[in-house]
């Protein structure tokens, strides 16, 4: 099953039995208003009504439907960004007083934020006077307007609030998900050649990118982390072995020694990275460093 990256996760969920059959039906509070329909049940292995049930919210519904009967399909309006949690680490890492709103990931080529000035690494802390703090939040909101509404969102960036409007656009289903390009520490080992550092306090290895590499990625510049260990600090950002950090700190990582560089100006603190896998999906990840 290929998962929807734009789906919209917002349900209700409930103790009530679905089964098949009655998947669809209302759910009604004691006054008989319908609250929601009901859509699926997550159980173990039986698939029939001992689990946990979901139900679709009736302010969702009515909006779909609505859509459905202007225009003949849903006509959803879409900001065109990837966005992630904002955890402690990475909130530390950019400057924020404490975990509080989404982060762009990427940006969409051709969806509406490439429009506007918004690029990775902002953090959206509100849509319309509404703070966001789970990504789910802010794809539920936008989910209930329409493509052509403009919106209002608060952006923390370098240390500062800013605010942007932005209006949606409908989903371009054959739109890419691509970025859009607006132009020694303690108790690191170094091998002879300083190709290869091991940051034992993070637990992790990286290593000059080969041709061979820089091509398999389709990148000019980064390192590659060779080795996380388990339990370790790397690990618990999702860090592994055979991803590319392209950026450090918002600079540029050309080796290994520049990256040593930057870690070590940010001991006791938290750094910003943005990494890359092999598919050129990236993400920006904190990541704390020791004293």
């Amino acid at each position: 099953m290929i998962r929807d990256s734009y789906g919209v996760e917002n349900f209700i969920q409930t103790d009530a039995v679905i089964n098949p059959g009655n998947s669809g039906g209302a759910m009604v509070d004691l006054s008989g208003a319908v609250v929601g329909i009901n859509s699926a049940i997550a159980t173990q292995g039986t698939g029939t009504y001992i689990g946990y049930g979901f139900a679709i919210p009736i302010n969702l519904a009515k909006n779909v439907a609505k859509e459905i009967i202007a225009f003949g399909k849903v006509n959803r309006g879409y900001i065109g960004v990837n966005i992630g949690e904002v955890n402690d680490a990475l909130a530390k890492s950019v400057g924020l007083d404490k975990p509080r709103g989404i982060i762009i990931q990427n940006i969409v080529e051709g969806g509406a934020a490439s429009e506007t000035d918004l690029k990775s690494g902002d953090i959206i802390l509100s849509i319309d006077g509404r703070e966001v703090n789970q990504p789910n939040e802010l794809q539920s909101y936008v989910a209930s307007k329409s493509a052509g509404t403009t919106i209002n969102l608060k952006i923390f960036r370098d240390g500062k609030e800013i605010d942007r409007k932005i209006t949606l656009k409908a989903r371009d289903e054959d739109s890419t998900t691509k970025p859009v390009m607006k132009k020694d520490e303690e108790g690191s080992k170094k091998d002879s050649k300083s190709s290869t550092i091991s940051f034992e306090s993070i637990g992790m290895t990286v290593k000059n990118l080969s041709d061979k590499d820089k091509e398999s990625f389709n990148v000019n510049s980064g390192i590659l982390i060779s080795k996380v260990e388990s339990f370790s600090k790397a690990e618990d950002q999702r860090l592994g072995s055979g991803l590319i950090i392209v950026e450090a700190d918002k600079k540029k990582v050309s080796d290994v020694s520049a990256f040593e560089k930057i870690v070590d100006s940010k001991k006791g603190k938290a750094v910003l990275l943005k990494v890359q896998d092999k598919d050129g999906n990236s993400r920006f990840v904190g990541l704390e460093i020791p004293e």
